[in-house]
């Protein structure tokens, strides 16, 4: 049987960033060659996000924005946008276009979560 493998030639590892403090960049990973003309967008516009030398980033100062939920949960403003990246590589005399897409989550981090007491049930083997 044939196997047969599909690549990107461009990639930032996986189609969905999750933007936290505690990882606030992705890095592209290309093939070896002269990149420029780097393009990067996202719908809706995101001033939260922004790319450099094929590193997109989370600005902390760029304020919100993207698709938003807002239904008013415990999981409120969690912001979200779908992201493109191209750029021209040139690699022994020859040049291409070439980018990928991926989804960009910036979630509101939950300070704590609380339950009252009385909602909370134990069941064998589980102490709470």
């Amino acid at each position: 049987a044939d196997v047969k493998f599909s690549v990107e030639p461009v990639t930032f590892g996986t189609q969905l960033l999750l933007f936290t403090p505690g990882n606030p960049s992705y890095s592209l990973t290309r093939p070896a060659g002269d990149w420029e003309d780097e393009n990067f967008s996202c719908v809706p516009t995101t001033p939260w996000l922004s790319m450099s030398d094929g590193k997109v980033s989370m600005n902390p100062t760029g304020g919100e924005g993207g698709i938003v939920d807002n239904v008013g949960d415990t999981y409120e403003v969690q912001s979200a946008a779908l992201c493109q990246v191209s750029g021209k590589l040139t690699v022994g005399g020859s040049s291409s276009v070439i980018g990928t897409a991926f989804v960009a989550v910036k979630p509101k981090l939950l300070d704590a979560l609380e339950y009252p007491g009385d909602t909370l049930r134990s069941t064998v083997t589980e102490s709470i």
